[in-house]
């Protein structure tokens, strides 16, 4: 299935010069194969660490300091500066239009239509290193060439929130992150992004890419992607495709990790058990997905200690997911004196370290996970304890939690 609508590639041959205009087709026969993970369709709005300024309201007094830069607002979609946007008098630098200015604007079915801006918004934006990637405020880079040769037609700079056009829909920029065209670039500490607002929902031109207009605020506090007349898909079967296109396109062209040391990923839960003193418990053997454990006498709570890491960090950002998953635990026995005797607590109990049930058997732990046995065990004896594990997911190899951290 090619990338581009009927009406599409005529609007891409129009735009684009005529030694750049192999669109790119990609089969869809890529199997996408997600273990133990729920889906969740909707996307979460990603965080932004910003303020957010009308740029032409002088009555608009929210300036960017680094103190206020550093609170939360609103997640707004837009690009950075010096990004070239298609108007009718040509592409001009983002940062500066004025309200009036028209833009070559296109519906879902790319007829054109002439749109003046009505807004023009900076979003002042400080970057917070210390979390992930995907949560810090980075923006997006989609290199030159990434969708199909000279789309785009230069490097572009995205806010995570920005949405794609692809055959009729949106698709949230931060879903299609690979690390090869398309990544979080981490040379901003700060940066402006610019939301251009029209009258309508619009689909705009960023040097080359087509992408969807910022609406105004909702009363209701609905989050824009539900107004646009194109549908905005977060489902991992059609983005996953997508996804995995745009990555085999990146490969082929010999794109590497050069700007990214790639994690190091590892199928090994490497599950073993912390008691209260700190002393750590290696398990005696694994057999039929059963992890079993010597359990010395007198310990009555243990937590349960394996990698931990977020699918969306080792599987794919589509997959939305981003609990830090250790291993899901199914049932736990506890013998002694050749009496086993079933710890259910795990199931049924608040505990630190677990996660909420997603209604599949058994319970995700987040790598560091309480199990309390103060009322299963006898005085002065060794147990062995059985945990089953039914499900896991690729792992970052060094990413540990808690205390474990010292016991690699």
């Amino acid at each position: 299935m090619p990338y581009f609508s009927g009406f599409e590639k005529k609007f891409w041959m129009r735009l684009v010069p005529s030694g750049s205009r192999n669109i790119l087709c990609c089969s869809t026969d890529t199997e996408v194969v997600f273990r133990g993970v729920s889906q969740k369709e909707e996307m979460t709005a990603l965080p932004r660490h910003a303020v957010v300024h009308d740029i032409h309201d002088k009555s608009d007094q929210t300036l960017p300091d680094g103190a206020s830069a550093r609170h939360p607002d609103t997640s707004v979609p837009g690009v950075l500066h010096n990004t070239n946007i298609h108007t009718q008098s040509g592409p001009q630098p983002v940062q500066s239009l004025t309200p009036g200015h028209v833009l070559v604007t296109y519906d879902p079915e790319m007829a054109e239509m002439p749109a003046p801006i009505t807004k023009v918004m900076a979003q002042h934006v400080c970057v917070l290193p210390g979390l992930p990637e995907d949560e810090a405020g980075y923006p997006i880079r989609v290199l030159q060439d990434a969708i199909a040769d000279g789309l785009p037609t230069q490097d572009v700079l995205l806010t995570p929130d920005q949405c794609l056009f692809f055959e009729n829909k949106f698709v949230p920029a931060a879903l299609l992150v690979n690390r090869l065209s398309i990544f979080y670039d981490h040379t901003f500490e700060r940066y402006i992004a610019y939301p251009l607002e029209t009258d309508g929902p619009a689909i705009i031109v960023a040097e080359g890419l087509l992408v969807a207009s910022a609406l105004p605020p909702c009363p209701n506090n609905t989050h824009w992607h539900t107004r646009t007349d194109a549908p905005v898909v977060t489902e991992r079967e059609v983005v996953g495709a997508l996804y995995h296109r745009l990555l085999a396109r990146a490969k082929s062209r010999g794109l590497s990790h050069s700007l990214f040391e790639p994690p190091e990923i590892t199928h090994e839960h490497d599950l073993s058990l912390i008691t209260d003193t700190g002393k750590l418990i290696r398990k005696m053997r694994e057999q039929n997905n059963l992890a079993m454990f010597m359990l010395p006498p007198n310990v009555h709570e243990v937590h349960l200690s394996s990698r931990a890491s977020r699918p969306v960090d080792v599987i794919a950002p589509y997959v939305q997911d981003k609990r830090r998953l250790g291993v899901r635990v199914g049932e736990i026995t506890l013998q002694e004196n050749r009496k086993p005797r079933q710890i259910s607590s795990h199931m049924e109990k608040d505990l630190t370290g677990w996660h909420e049930h997603d209604g599949e058997p058994g319970r995700w732990t987040d790598g560091h996970a309480h199990l309390p046995m103060t009322s299963e065990r006898s005085k002065n004896k060794m147990g062995l304890l059985s945990i089953q594990i039914l499900d896991t997911i690729p792992y970052m190899k060094h990413d540990f939690h808690g205390p474990r951290k010292n016991h690699k």
